[in-house]
């Protein structure tokens, strides 16, 4: 995924599309540079592309349709919330929202979250959220999940002291085996927060959340915090 990153990068660029390329979203992805961080943009200039880059920053790995990021965004001015995902779709859609609603406060990347992790600076989030990702139910797959010990060891960098960590999911397997890699010692949790003391009231919600609470399936959550 970094290569579609790249390609709007280089475009913005000035660089032609590959001819092979034919993505219905690539167009609009070029319109939106003021809210939609592309390619090492999303890394490199974190995190001046905030109107208040000194606000404390939430972000949220995997932000689908950005459903999360405006809600958030627009009930705490106080903080810059920073959206990421993977495909233009998803990407291009929330952007839209940002800018049809001209939010100062909340931004979207294109880029794996592990890697933006990796390249910001230490202490420089105030939170992550992760809601409701890719489980990878079978044993094959499991190494393809994004919250591993390295995603907890590299997390504990990044974070404020006292920053939190906001996980959803629908998958028991999934929120165990995670918990499991927590490393001892670094983390306070607090499972029975429905969301971060930071963030003012509001539902918080995700689509997918929605759906499965409709259908009256469990949600499994906690808070864990760098101590």
């Amino acid at each position: 995924m970094k290569l579609v990153g790249g390609i709007i990068e280089r475009m913005r660029a000035g660089e032609a599309a590959p001819k092979r390329h034919a993505n219905p979203y690539l167009a609009d992805a070029l319109k939106l540079e003021r809210v939609l961080l592309a390619g090492s943009d999303a890394k490199a200039k974190f995190p001046s592309y905030f109107e208040q880059p000194d606000l404390p920053i939430v972000l949220e790995i995997g932000c689908y349709l950005g459903k999360s990021v405006l809600e958030i965004s627009q009930k705490n001015k106080q903080l810059n919330i920073l959206g990421l995902d993977i495909t233009y779709k998803r990407v291009v859609k929330s952007a839209k929202k940002i800018n049809l609603l001209n939010l100062q406060n909340a931004r979207i990347g294109i880029c794996e979250g592990i890697d933006f992790l990796k390249t910001i600076p230490s202490q420089s989030l105030l939170g992550v959220c992760v809601f409701f990702p890719d489980p990878w139910p079978k044993d094959r797959q499991a190494k393809k999940r994004l919250i591993q010990l390295e995603f907890f060891e590299i997390l504990h960098l990044k974070l404020v002291p006292g920053g939190f960590f906001w996980f959803k999911t629908d998958s028991e397997n999934y929120f165990n085996d995670a918990l499991n890699c927590v490393p001892s010692g670094k983390w306070d949790n607090s499972p029975e927060d429905l969301f971060p003391k930071e963030l003012n009231s509001a539902s918080y919600v995700t689509s997918f959340e929605e759906i499965f609470v409709s259908k009256n399936l469990p949600i499994y959550r906690t808070i864990l915090r760098k101590k």
